[in-house]
């Protein structure tokens, strides 16, 4: 058994656990040679529930689905390599494993993954995460009553190393940023029977968001039809959604646009429309006739991390400049947060998920930092 990295191609090829279904961690998941090699062995391809029904939603993962076996959050399963005696002994610490997932609470279906090799040997990968201190002590899963930090002695840890950076110390939580998303949507809607609320949003990861406004507000978001095929399936999604443009005042309809649509961009925080011929932005998105950006009694909600983290902003939770709104959103888990996690888990080992471009010393730099933030040994 090998960690996933969510790149399945070149080295990658025997990972044969799926962690989360972001673009950019499913590269090479559609390609003939993945295939093949998980055709011609004896090998299943394990993710979660939700996972698995979002790559059943697109066609070109149709033939890995009869390999996928899907499993629960905290639901242990063993996976026991087959070998013959002289591979098994080469296979360190143990030729089996038992595999625990648990929610990573980054995008629906995400997971952290526990290992547990019947050696001894206990590891936890962590992919991309956001937990806070209190919900690692409500994870009974790492619970072990008879160590003193009364956690389960983890012998490797590999964490989301995202926003180990200055500026990212913190971030607000999950819960917080719904909030402030409900007050945004309540305050403009109230004003104007007329008004409507765009969310704009990725692909995933936003799902959260939507949830909070049907929980606090009672209105259902409408999403294209192909994100409602998929959210309908999802149990704590079903009930938030609706594919019926006409049908509500918030909308998550938010796409790529294609050669023809009208797409519209941010130019001085505001949206404004332009032919797509005419412009080159990295962000940019088409929504339907509804809720169309450049109308005046439309605000538009623009969740993300980066936009304030890069101006270091302190204490910040949004910015509203009318129609227009940012708001300070992250599935990945702050600085503080991941500090916390040190403190509670101690690992005698740890090792950041990338390194990216900050240097060769980054890993090292950082270990060293949460020896000394953290108190732990590794």
């Amino acid at each position: 058994m090998v960690i996933i990295s969510g790149v399945f191609d070149g080295a990658n090829l025997d990972y044969m656990v799926k962690k989360q279904t972001h673009i950019h961690h499913m590269q090479g998941l559609d390609s003939d040679q993945f295939y093949e090699l998980i055709k011609g062995k004896f090998a299943v391809f394990y993710c979660h529930k939700i996972s698995k029904i979002l790559l059943s939603s697109d066609h070109c993962y149709a033939r890995l689905l009869k390999y996928i076996v899907s499993k629960n959050y905290n639901e242990k399963f063993t996976i026991t390599a087959i070998c013959d005696d002289e591979e098994r002994k080469s296979l360190l610490p143990s030729s089996s494993v038992d595999v625990t997932f648990l929610d990573a609470q980054h995008i629906p279906g995400s997971i952290m993954i526990l290992f547990e090799f019947h050696g001894g040997f206990k590891l936890l990968y962590t992919g991309d995460y956001r937990l806070s201190k209190d919900d690692w002590i409500a994870c009974d899963v790492l619970k072990d009553p008879f160590t003193n930090s009364g956690f389960k002695r983890l012998d490797a840890l590999y964490f989301d190393s995202t926003f180990c950076r200055r500026g990212a110390e913190i971030i607000p939580t999950l819960k917080q940023s719904c909030a402030l998303c409900v007050k945004m949507v309540r305050e403009w809607l109230e004003k104007d029977s007329n008004n409507k609320v765009l969310i704009w949003c990725g692909r995933f990861g936003h799902e959260l968001l939507l949830k909070a406004i049907w929980d606090e507000l009672h209105i259902k978001c409408h999403v294209t039809v192909m994100k409602y095929r998929i959210y309908s399936k999802i149990d704590f999604l079903a009930d938030c959604i609706t594919p019926v443009a006409q049908g509500t005042r918030v909308h998550a309809c938010t796409t790529k646009p294609s050669v023809t649509e009208e797409i519209f961009h941010v130019n001085n925080q505001r949206v404004v429309a332009k032919r797509k011929d005419s412009i080159n932005f990295k962000q940019k998105m088409s929504t339907c006739w509804q809720c169309r950006p450049d109308h005046s009694n439309v605000r538009v909600i623009k969740p993300s991390a980066i936009w304030f983290l890069k101006r270091n902003e302190k204490n910040a939770l949004g910015y509203e400049n009318n129609r227009f709104c940012r708001l300070l959103y992250s599935g990945h888990s702050s600085l503080a947060e991941i500090e916390d996690a040190f403190s509670l888990l101690r690992p005698i080992r740890a090792y950041p998920n990338t390194t990216d471009k900050r240097g060769q010393n980054f890993a090292g730099k950082l270990i060293k930092y949460f020896r000394y933030t953290s108190g732990f040994s590794g």
